[in-house]
């Protein structure tokens, strides 16, 4: 994480600068870098009567890629250099992650957790420096898809295979950077966290076990974005 900030911030210090690069208007764009999916999750055998604790607070922590595609508008207050904004962005992650939990009954749950999607839309709002550099804030709402699958091996009996899906809602925040690199085309970096809602993911193995994960999900991404304004 630290080498992606430092090469950002080298690449975007040795363009030169151009006039008046800041304007009112659409831009679309690629972004792709690092993040640090941090997770901390709850597990329960649900099907036991009573329901049985698997692991508690267990801390489930990875670092993936991540990129896509971006469409915004900026709009710029006139007679000022201050600018407001809005983006969506769609995006690949590889985060995937992998570990075992074993029940007072020392009966394991071999658990695998991935993001592949997740999309976000975002307020900006910022400032431009000489006309060449755009500083900005941004917050908005991050949607991810996750899906769990997990393998319970009882005593008796062969293991049981179960899955399940969950689109999960976030609150994002950060900071980037962004200088015009020639006519219309833009070079930045961008610094964002996000932080999901808590939620109950539940796996069934053969309609007669169930798992049940309460998952709080987080990351941090900092990564490189190109863009054209039109």
């Amino acid at each position: 994480m630290k080498k992606i900030i430092l090469l950002a911030s080298a690449l975007t210090l040795m363009i030169p600068t151009t006039q008046a690069a800041y304007k009112s208007g659409f831009y679309v764009g690629v972004n792709a870098g690092g993040s640090y999916d941090y997770n901390k999750v709850d597990e329960t055998d649900v099907a036991s009567v009573p329901p049985v604790s698997i692991s508690r607070g267990k801390k489930i922590e990875s670092g993936a890629f991540q990129g896509g595609l971006f469409l915004g508008y900026l709009f710029r207050i006139p007679e000022s250099k201050l600018l407001l904004g809005l983006e969506h962005s769609s995006s690949f992650s590889s985060f995937s992650k992998e570990w075992r939990s074993v029940d007072a009954n020392t009966i394991r749950y071999d658990n695998k957790l991935t993001r592949n999607y997740c999309g976000s839309f975002v307020l900006k709002f910022g400032g431009v420096l000489q006309e060449a550099w755009l500083v900005y804030g941004l917050l908005g709402v991050d949607i991810s898809r996750f899906k769990l699958g997990t393998t319970f091996s009882p005593d008796i009996g062969s293991p049981q295979k179960g899955s399940c899906r969950k689109t999960l809602v976030g609150i994002c925040y950060g900071l980037g950077l962004e200088r015009e690199i020639c006519e219309h085309w833009r070079l930045g970096f961008e610094f964002r966290c996000t932080q999901y809602c808590s939620k109950k993911m539940l796996t069934n193995y053969a309609d007669v076990y169930s798992d049940e994960m309460d998952a709080k999900l987080g990351s941090i991404y900092a990564g490189m974005r190109l863009s054209y304004a039109f």
